[in-house]
């Protein structure tokens, strides 16, 4: 049977109900660019025969389980879309080979978990859309590569948190974030921050409305155990420090390495010597360069002693590759360092 052409009546989209479709089935159609099987009640595709050519495939708004790898019969896929299945989960490796994946949508299935590196194999996809799943967590990593990607739907999971370090050096124009149960404690505060960087690339999604004509939404994202206060304006009291608990985020870029090395360690055992009053580290203002400490000459002079004693400690570490720390001395007998009361 060849079609030939086709009447102008016939309606567009048309839905069929096919149960099973096997791409074996187009094989004479090799510059076939679209296949667009939404609403066909399908519970099985298969795809045992290669469509060199095929750019698009809609597959949503049917009773789909499981998606079957694509890459190997589909190379030129650009735009997946298996939104409103029936998806629970996704195998390891269900994007490999496609690599021309621009658009990935999956919005409205069951997913809880994704698998780490997902998208990995797609590091030209633009738009990827999770929203309205049962997502309780994201795997850190889950967008690394993917540099072209301008937006990002996760509305309408069951998020709590995200990973730290998650965005990356992302330039994300667009990430729809509401609708999930956002809980609001210290290990929300890398979210907060890139929340407050980012005010502008955060929208409400609307049905039926196109992205580039939504205004910014920041707001939009709330905290469920906070009676919905913004994310954004959650402030973390009690919480360590953005710098010390968001590393990944708000890295230390002037950081000296030989502060980093170990000299933190020691200095936090330089106590008093009767063991009241405040720790003091008279003399190590020499060894940062940042100046000398305060006190009388004699406790000037044991200041300089103790600071050079500590210079060679660190470096005997160093050498040794034991870790510079509190317990430096014990490592190396005979070692003096009397304002640690070490010997």
């Amino acid at each position: 049977l060849w079609i030939l052409c086709l009447p102008l009546s016939l309606p567009s989209p048309v839905h069929n109900p096919l149960g099973t479709f096997s791409t074996a089935s187009l094989l004479p159609l090799t510059r076939l660019a679209q296949l667009h099987l939404s609403q066909s009640q399908l519970t099985h595709l298969q795809v045992d025969g290669t469509l060199p050519a095929l750019e698009t495939l809609d597959v949503s708004h049917n009773k789909l389980r499981s998606l079957p790898p694509l890459g190997r019969a589909l190379p030129a896929l650009n735009t997946l879309d298996a939104s409103f299945n029936e998806l629970t989960s996704l195998p390891p490796g269900a994007l490999d080979g496609l690599s021309q994946l621009h658009e990935l949508y999956l919005r409205g299935n069951k997913l809880k978990t994704l698998p780490p590196g997902l998208p990995a194999p797609t590091a030209r996809l633009r738009k990827l859309s999770l929203a309205d799943n049962k997502l309780n967590e994201l795997p850190p990593g889950l967008l690394d590569g993917l540099e072209e990607l301008d937006t990002l739907y996760l509305q309408g999971n069951w998020l709590r948190t995200i990973p730290k370090n998650f965005f990356g050096d992302l330039l994300l124009p667009f990430a729809f974030l509401h609708s999930n149960p956002w809980y609001c404690d210290c290990e929300i505060l890398y979210f907060t921050r890139w929340l407050q960087d980012n005010p502008n690339n955060v929208y409400l999604w609307k049905e039926g409305v196109d992205v580039k004509a939504m205004t910014p939404n920041v707001e939009s994202v709330r905290c469920v155990n906070l009676a919905n206060t913004p994310v954004y304006t959650y402030p973390g009291k009690g919480c360590p420090t953005l710098g010390d608990a968001d590393i990944g985020y708000d890295e230390y870029e002037d950081e000296d390495p030989f502060t980093t090395a170990g000299v933190i360690d020691i200095k936090r055992a330089l106590l008093s010597p009767s063991g009241t009053g405040p720790a003091r580290s008279p003399g190590l203002g020499d060894v940062h360069g940042h100046g000398g400490g305060s006190g009388d000459q004699a406790t000037d002079h044991a200041g300089a002693e103790m600071a050079q004693d500590v210079v060679g400690e660190v470096a005997w570490g160093r050498q040794s590759g034991v870790p510079v720390s509190s317990e430096l001395a014990q490592a190396r007998p005979g070692a003096k360092s009397p304002a640690l009361g070490l010997t």
